[in-house]
């Protein structure tokens, strides 16, 4: 028997189960989201029962659905402030374990003391049977109502007020839309509750538990809560307010057809279906503005629309980026020449006072060069890391540039008694490259690893080709190693873990790389060295970019 409690209940249904999808698409590995998809599915349980015991004449039937029903109105509070907690990241053990210890115990008097808890149920507005406090006035459900849907709740909003206020930007908008969601969410069995106590007010509040998870949507993907981000374009966000409006449409269509046959009093499936084909008719072009409006208001624009400011924010990013990274290189280049230029520029003051001072004069014959070399060496370095030269394309082995890099470190390796170590598993690896280029990431490196190994060590090169699709380089020492605070660091300009260093030219390198369409990475350890790895296509794959 259709009623518009029973209609109010399927939405909570369609409503809760769409968020819950919603939500496990993105982020169903993450604490947070599990936690939300937990209060969606009591939810939905509480959907599922009072449909089908508002639906029922039996009141054998109404008890066994009403205990289903009452697992969310059990469950829901803690679990919402679990859902609290875990978002404003806050520590509450205690009274979090209290709070799902009370549930386990108002869940087990649900289904096994439903008599005593919940009663036997009444039957009202001629419609269909609810919970029978006037008969029983059982103090353990007032003090279940008080303690849950007072106090734990009224506490987790206070907690989300209080974040509120003090926060601002994007985590503002997140707590506005999720406390506004999950009010309207709570005001729905509040208002039902007035029934429980004998107040004989119809239970439309139901209605608010279908809403709230469109607002939820709203927060999820216009501010990111629980940190998930949707591709609106072709998908799910959409296809889920799709099929909720289709449900709603099927739902209203099937009612409105029930009471066209209850007026004409003619129970021909003929007619049933002519009526529900004529209001499909007019309803359809109602559903169609009904999406359009939510392209509009909802997501603010069309999917295309949305779309394009998606690109378009983050081109903007890019920039912001960018322009901020400059200010940083603009910073770091400041530092690095100031201190020579002071340096040369104590010296020419003291130079016309100085000036037949053997010994000064020898100092200044030896510092000005240097410390003007190490001004030219910024710059340079600098230029090219502005505006490294375009890759001059051609086919090289891989192999012949690194043994002949290798050739003009001999010396160097043989004064630090380092031990050369080299593993090619192929005879030559062809990659589409610029060999002056490469030459100049590999003498990079290699000189790295020789800083690297004050005490001598062992150098270990290897190269292999992994179906014949990329050539994998590893340029490996026994060095002191890299920690794991500055591995983040080491492509960043002018960070450098040597002394005389300038923190160029691994950014080099890397520019180098990603211009040859390759990746390098680092894997060390303190006290055991150091692996650079480098990934290169093949000259047979250069088609794929």
């Amino acid at each position: 028997m259709m009623n518009i409690f029973a209609f109010s209940s399927i939405l909570v249904i369609v409503s809760n189960l769409a968020i819950a999808i919603l939500v496990s698409q993105k982020g169903k590995n993450r604490k947070i989201s599990i936690i939300w998809i937990s209060l969606c599915v009591v939810a939905t349980a509480w959907g599922i029962g009072s449909y089908k015991y508002s639906t029922t004449l039996s009141r054998e039937v109404f008890l066994s659905w009403f205990r289903i029903a009452n697992i969310g109105v059990v469950l829901g509070p803690a679990i919402f402030f679990h859902f609290t907690l875990e978002l404003l990241k806050l520590r509450k053990k205690y009274l979090l374990i209290a709070a799902y210890l009370f549930s386990g115990l108002f869940l087990f008097l649900v289904f096994f003391a439903s008599d005593y808890f919940l009663g036997e149920g009444r039957w009202v507005f001629n419609q269909f049977y609810w919970h029978d406090w006037p008969s029983n006035k059982n103090p353990i459900y007032l003090f279940f109502y008080i303690s849950f849907y007072w106090f734990l709740l009224l506490y987790s909003f206070l907690l989300l007020l209080g974040h509120f206020k003090s926060s601002t930007g994007e985590k503002r908008n997140q707590l506005k839309y999720f406390i506004l969601g999950t009010l309207v969410a709570w005001l729905g069995p509040h208002g039902m509750f007035l029934l429980n106590f004998g107040f004989n007010v119809y239970p439309f509040s139901n209605f608010a538990l279908a809403l709230y998870p469109l607002i939820i949507g709203y927060a999820i993907i216009r501010h990111h809560l629980m940190d998930i981000e949707f591709v609106i374009k072709k998908g799910l966000v959409y296809s889920v307010l799709a099929a909720i409006i289709t449900a709603c449409y099927l739902i209203f269509v099937i009612g409105i057809g029930k009471l066209f046959q209850g007026l004409v009093g003619y129970q021909s499936f003929a007619v049933n279906l002519l009526a529900v084909f004529a209001i499909a008719l007019t309803f359809n072009p109602l559903r169609d503005r009904i999406q359009h409006f939510l392209d509009k208001k909802f997501f603010k624009g069309t999917l295309e629309t949305l779309v394009q400011e998606r690109e378009r924010l983050r081109e903007q990013l890019f920039q912001k980026e960018k322009l901020a990274y400059m200010g940083t290189l603009a910073s770091s280049v400041v530092h690095e020449i100031r201190n020579p230029l002071t340096a040369i520029k104590t010296f020419v003051e003291y130079f016309p006072e100085k000036a037949n001072d053997p010994e000064y004069k020898d100092k200044f014959q030896k510092l000005i060069p240097k410390e003007l070399g190490r001004i030219d060496n910024v710059v340079n370095q600098l230029l090219s890391l502005a505006k490294p030269a375009h890759p001059s394309l051609g086919k090289v082995n891989i192999i012949n540039t690194i043994d002949a890099t290798l050739s003009l470190l001999e010396e160097n390796l043989k004064l630090k008694k380092i031990n050369l170590k080299k593993d090619y598993s192929v005879n030559e690896a062809i990659v589409e490259g610029d060999d002056e280029q490469l030459r100049q990431v590999f003498l990079n490196l290699f000189l790295n690893s020789v800083q690297a190994m004050d005490d001598g060590g062992v150098l270990s090169i290897s190269v292999d080709s992994r179906e014949d699709k990329f050539v994998n380089i590893s340029v490996k020492d026994t060095g002191s190693g890299i920690s794991v605070e500055d591995q983040k660091k080491l492509f960043t300009p002018f960070f450098t873990t040597k002394k005389e260093g300038i923190g160029l030219g691994l950014v080099i390198i890397k520019e180098i790389i990603d211009n040859h369409k390759g990746t390098l990475s680092v894997d060390s350890e303190v006290g055991k060295g150091t692996r650079f790895l480098i990934n290169l296509p093949t000259a047979k794959q250069e088609q794929r970019y």
